[in-house]
């Protein structure tokens, strides 16, 4: 039975070729890119899509002309329409009406109007229309279920008569249709025909469905009493249903707007529509009532235009402003921003006008669509409340300066106030430290770039003496001279005090500088890094069926031969299934990894298998049982795995480790494989069986995977290395790179071959670090994917990946292709990047796109081949603990216990013990003492002298959990440890004693997004500090440890092992504030992980360098 179901997978296979589940490929898809494509080109020329219908038809009559003739080949010959009357019958519409079952009207394509006065609403959002104009592209323009209801405004039909455009039939004008509902569809289908008839894109052709709908276009021809009726028709039209949507602020904004211009009460149109809705929900009101109403009467015309054009180009939803925010008082003009006790000079400059107004939403809206698609967020009312009053303080201050100079307002602009606007961090960065420190003497001349701008005017020496004969004559010379010397010292005094705060000012607008300059290579890399993945690489989350798998793998695959120019046929494929430790797979996982990998390779002859057996298990001697198990799955599948083949590691990386130093495997073929064209055939992998020597990955560097939610707890308490089946499966990088050079070594590669490499259980990854190596050998295409059943997986393996090719981007290590170092480096380059960036398009369009220069260089790092054939030495474990703590700079800084601590043994006596545990770490004769009232002392009853540095671990909690607590929830500070740091806290990070701040400047360097799991990270830069932070806790995550407590095993353990026990529990013991003493406190060990900076446990450690002479103690 098995036999026949193989076969008939493997004639399936052959007959329908690889990969059977896969979605029907687009036909039109180049029409539509070219169509998507245009589009961009019209909001970057026109801004949206009724400015370009309005300038191309709206203004030439000739084209416009030759539009309607376009438009009317595309209607079906015999299509009725009612445009034959010049006035349509109309009908009163209530709000409630189901409008398929009222009665309907066709109308030509050609009558639809798009000029602004075509609808009381503005014009829809660029995102909103190209999600439209893709609904349409997909199933034509339907309105039979939702017709558009259309009106025949007044002042519409006499612009459309004046125009007299000729139509080929009689009745109603062209383009004189209105709408009460419908007007973005009409508008984006219009701009769609307009875009298709400028690109001569032939629709009968290429789109089919839409060129069918448009001689159906279904109308419901309205009437109503007022403006105002058909406002509250519309609206709550558009409420109805459980897809529809509210209307936002600028829907409102845009339709008072038009009513306020006809004479119509705004408040009385909300007032309306507030009584007409049926549920509160539905109403206006609370923050976007605050919002319409601040907006209509408080701001200026220009400030309110700048809103709508930034929606206009991102919508409502995607923009920087939320209804909080623009609801704020502080945003009207006349406000003036608290400066208690600072005089009168600073009360005005923080008065809000409509010129600051102005520079806030240019300065808000600039810097949100300046930066990175990642980086954009919404603005909370407190971040627009201190936008409004720095704005403020930018125009006032502007004031001030033209008071004492003659300052042009065009100089102002270019030197003030635009910097400011984009941005540019010296002029945020002054302004900023004003606004803080709010120096009750600041003049004009005490800002940086005021003075400069103010400098060109004129010198600013205070000379006032004119020394000379005149004054020789009078009799005054030598009065004269000494005046004239006063005012020099005085100024000079001045000069030296101005230039030593320039230059701290100076030192700090560098660091940032710089700081933002890495962070502007940081995203270029990344977005690299993103596209590569997306390009190259396809993680794929198995459910437990393999059809879903199939279909994903599939699209994969075509989208990468489509995107490349390959044939499929060419494509070499090589799936690798690590199934060492078997345990670590479920069931359903391991019947959909045989499955996908028969499917595959019986697909091809250009596919071949590689599944490692299981050299682990947890019952002993069932290790041949779990491979008889996987054996059965893969040839069930369909699969030929009568290969063998062996994985070989050089030696052990410690005598100590039990993981065998071969790893048997099969390989896999399909059962119907013609061995002629196998392309396989000549590989090592297949002729020798084996693969050459790698170097064993030791456990201290592997991996393991973690949840990146923010708010997930920490995955462990533990710091020790990972053992058991996770050890096992973890084979290294170099032990993939070593199968990968095995299995593709002998295989032809020709210039449409393309090479796809499946690793078939994801595990941490190790395979895709091997994969980026092999990349640098060949100049084809090579394609990674993986497969998991595990969610938490594929998110980490995607962002710890992405993260690891930005940084070595960042860094020179790897070159993505496409992205060539110079073009790189100087992209981002603050003065000369828009010069290059032109000459670089002209570079592409007339060459091609760049190709970065290969790296055939073999990595040296731990687990890779060193290119010479030698193997490393195997390294021998040692604990360097002690030398670490000797070198340690912050350690050394720490100082020592003073001698007032130190007493004899005999002095502090040894009874009323109520604990004592010997220090295991540090050999014998060293023990914590602990006294009645938790006194705690340190004892050393060797022979020899004993010098504990700072760092060295005294105690630690034991075994526990986290836990997040919750608002309000009673915190136990006796027995519970909450991991919260400041930039000075001490932490260990291993077995090194550094702060949170040295942590975070290091890792910054090569990661300036590094942040610390549950805090917040704030720069807040002065002149003596340029790189100072402040940390703030966002989430309360604390540590339990389990009820302490010895039972009968731990009694009866070895002595050494139990001491060790002990100590590694006892500061749980007792009261966690009773470790916090002169030279000891409870610290965390950290690791950085995937969300930042992350606790692993924490630890009573000496914080101060003991020195303890023979049978001395030391009061802690």
């Amino acid at each position: 039975m098995v036999e026949e179901t193989a076969s008939q997978m493997s004639t399936e296979a052959t007959e329908h070729g690889f990969l059977l589940a896969i979605a029907p490929h687009n036909q039109h898809e180049a029409t539509h890119q070219k169509i998507y494509d245009a589009l961009e080109e019209v909001f970057r020329c026109h801004g949206n899509i009724a400015n370009y219908l309005q300038k191309t038809i709206g203004e030439d009559d000739e084209k416009a002309s030759q539009f309607i003739l376009f438009l009317d080949e595309l209607t079906t010959a015999g299509a009725v329409f009612q445009e034959t009357s010049k006035y349509l019958q109309a009908q009163h519409l209530r709000s409630d009406v189901i409008l398929s079952e009222v009665k309907q009207v066709k109308l030509h394509v050609a009558t639809l109007g798009f000029h602004a006065k075509s609808s009381i609403k503005g014009p829809p959002s660029n995102v909103k229309v190209k999600d439209m104009i893709g609904l349409i592209l997909f199933d034509g323009f339907v309105t039979a279920l939702e017709p558009l209801v259309v009106t025949q405004p007044a002042d519409l039909m006499a612009l459309t008569s004046e125009r007299k455009l000729a139509t080929p039939w009689k009745g109603m004008d062209a383009f004189s249709v209105g709408y009460s509902k419908g007007f973005s569809r009409a508008l984006s289908l219009l701009g769609l025909l307009l875009i298709c008839f400028e690109n001569g894109i032939d629709i009968s052709e290429e789109l089919p469905l839409l060129h069918k709908s448009l001689s159906s276009i279904h109308c419901v021809v309205s009437k109503f009493a007022s403006k105002t009726e058909e406002v509250l028709f519309n609206f709550k039209v558009q409420t109805r249903g459980a897809v529809r949507k509210l209307p936002n602020v600028v829907e409102w904004i845009c339709v008072l707007k038009h009513l306020q211009e006809q004479g119509t009460n705004t408040n009385e149109v909300m007032r309306k529509y507030n009584n007409s809705v049926p549920t509160k929900a539905q109403q206006i009101a609370g923050g976007k009532a605050k919002t319409v109403k601040n907006l209509m009467e408080s701001l200026p015309q220009e400030c309110l235009q700048l809103i709508l054009d930034h929606c206009q180009r991102f919508s409502w939803e995607a923009s920087v402003f939320t209804d909080d925010c623009l609801a704020s008082k502080k945003i009207s003009a006349g406000y003036c921003h608290r400066s208690v006790g600072l005089g009168e000079a600073w009360r005005s400059r923080g008065k809000v006008t409509e010129e600051s107004l102005d520079l806030m939403f240019r300065h808000i809206i600039h810097g949100f669509e300046s930066s990175s698609e990642d980086m954009r967020k919404k603005l909370s009312q407190q971040e627009v409340d201190a936008k409004s009053e720095e704005a403020a303080f930018v125009y006032n201050m502007a004031l001030e300066a033209k008071k004492e100079c003659p300052i042009e307002d065009s100089l102002l602009e270019e030197k003030w106030f635009g910097p400011w606007v984009s941005g540019e961090f010296s002029c945020t960065h002054e302004v900023a430290n004003q606004l803080q420190q709010k120096d009750p003497n600041l003049t004009a001349r005490g800002v940086k770039q005021l003075a400069e701008v103010m400098n060109i005017h004129g010198s600013t020496m205070p000379v006032r003496g004119q020394p000379g004969s005149v004054r020789a004559i009078e009799g005054s010379l030598e009065e004269d001279e000494w005046n004239l010397l006063k005012q020099r010292i005085t100024y000079d005094l001045q000069a030296f005090r101005v230039t030593g705060q320039r230059m701290a000012s100076w030192e700090s607008a560098k660091y940032h500088e710089e700081l933002m300059q890495r962070r502007q290579r940081f995203e270029v890399s990344n977005a690299a890094a993103k596209s590569f993945l997306s390009c190259y690489v396809n993680i794929i989350l198995a459910d437990k069926v393999v059809a879903p798998v199939l279909r994903n793998m599939g699209d994969f695959v075509d989208r990468s031969m489509q995107r490349f120019g390959l044939q499929k046929a060419a494509m070499v494929s090589a799936y690798f299934l690590n199934w060492s430790a078997v345990s670590r797979c479920k069931e359903s996982l391991q019947a959909v990894q045989a499955q996908s990998m028969g499917v595959l390779l019986n697909a091809s002859d250009n596919a071949v298998g590689v599944a490692l057996m299981p050299v682990f298990g947890y019952l002993k001697g069932q290790t041949f049982v779990a491979e008889h198990h996987c054996l059965k799955k893969l040839h069930g599948a369909g699969l030929n795995v009568d290969r063998t083949m062996s994985l070989n590691f050089e030696a052990r990386v410690d005598a100590r480790d039990s993981r065998p130093l071969t790893y048997q495997g099969r390989i896999a073929t399909g059962s119907a494989l013609n061995e002629t064209k196998f392309a396989f055939k000549s590989s090592s992998l297949v002729t020798h069986g084996r693969t050459a020597n790698a170097e064993q990955l030791s456990a201290a560097h592997m991996e393991h995977v973690e949840d990146i939610d923010p708010e997930a707890l920490p995955s462990t308490t533990s710091d020790d290395h990972i053992a058991g089946a996770r050890k096992f499966e973890q084979i290294g990088q170099d032990a993939w790179s070593k199968m990968f050079d095995a299995a593709l070594d002998g295989v032809e590669v020709g210039p449409n071959t393309s090479i796809l490499i499946i690793d078939g259980n994801l595990g941490v990854g190790d395979s895709f670090a091997a994969y980026l190596d092999k990349r640098k050998e060949y100049n084809c295409p090579i394609f990674y994917v993986g497969i998991t059943d595990d969610e938490v997986t594929k998110e980490w393996f995607l962002k710890t990946k992405c993260e690891k090719l930005t940084r070595d981007h960042c860094e020179g290590k790897v070159e993505i292709p496409g992205v060539a170092r110079v073009a790189e480096e100087w992209t981002i380059h603050p003065r000369y990047s828009a010069e290059f960036q032109g000459l670089l398009e002209k570079i592409t369009e007339e060459f091609g796109p760049l190709i970065a220069e290969k790296d055939r260089s073999k990595n040296t790092e731990n687990g890779r081949d060193n290119g010479s054939g030698d193997s490393k030495p195997v390294r021998k474990r040692k604990n360097q603990a002690q030398d670490v703590m000797m070198t340690n700079p912050i350690a050394a800084k720490r100082g020592k216990v003073e001698n007032a601590f130190l007493k004899k043994i005999e002095e502090v006596g040894e009874e009323n013990k109520l604990l004592e545990f010997d220090l295991v770490n540090r050999g014998g004769g060293i023990s914590v003492h602990v006294k009645f009232q938790n006194k705690v002392f340190l004892f050393n009853r060797s022979h020899t002298k004993a010098v504990l540095q700072a760092g060295h671990v005294l105690a630690g909690f034991g075994s526990g959990k986290y836990k997040q607590r919750k608002e309000g929830e009673e915190f136990n500070a006796d027995k519970e440890v909450l991991f919260e740091v400041d930039p000075a806290t001490l932490v260990l990070n291993g077995s090194q004693l550094t702060t949170v701040d040295e942590m975070l400047k290091t890792k910054r360097a090569d990661d300036p997004t590094a942040s610390i799991a549950y805090h917040k990270v704030i720069e807040e830069p002065t002149p003596e500090d340029a790189s100072k932070i402040k940390i703030t806790l966002q989430n309360q995550v604390a540590f339990v440890p389990n009820p302490a407590g010895v039972n009968e095993d731990e009694e009866n353990k070895e002595k050494s092992v139990k001491a060790k026990a002990l100590q590694a529990r006892a500061a749980s013991l007792l009261p966690a504030a009773s470790w916090k003493t002169h030279c000891t406190s409870v610290l965390w060990v950290v690791r950085w992980a995937a969300i930042g900076l992350t606790p692993v446990k924490p630890q009573v450690v000496l914080t101060k360098e003991i020195s303890l002479e023979p049978g001395q103690a030391c009061e802690l």
